[in-house]
């Protein structure tokens, strides 16, 4: 008898849980001081080293989502998703113009 393929979500928590248990060991300001960092070079900068950074922030809060979906009310999902979209559409059009 074998054994069932994990699902993707439970590979995604696996694969996070180092990284997660290096952030909680962090100071609780660290995260979003560090994500503010670069969401204002990402605007500041207009060049690619900015785009690169609000991909990053796109990145990792995706990342926070996709973790966090099943304790998420379905009203903070949609605000979430419109958040990523944006910040994708932002991404998108500096990529294209440059």
């Amino acid at each position: 008898m074998t054994s069932p393929t994990p699902s993707w979500r439970s590979r995604l928590e696996a694969s996070s849980r180092p990284l997660l248990v290096r952030m909680a060991a962090l100071p609780r300001w660290v995260l979003p001081v560090a994500l503010l960092a670069l969401l204002l070079i990402g605007v500041l900068v207009p060049s690619l080293p900015g785009t690169l950074a609000l991909l990053l922030v796109t990145l990792t809060l995706l990342w926070l989502l996709l973790l966090s979906w099943p304790a998420v009310r379905p009203t903070g999902r949609v605000l979430r998703i419109v958040v990523i979209a944006l910040l994708l559409y932002i991404v998108a059009s500096r990529l294209l113009t440059t």
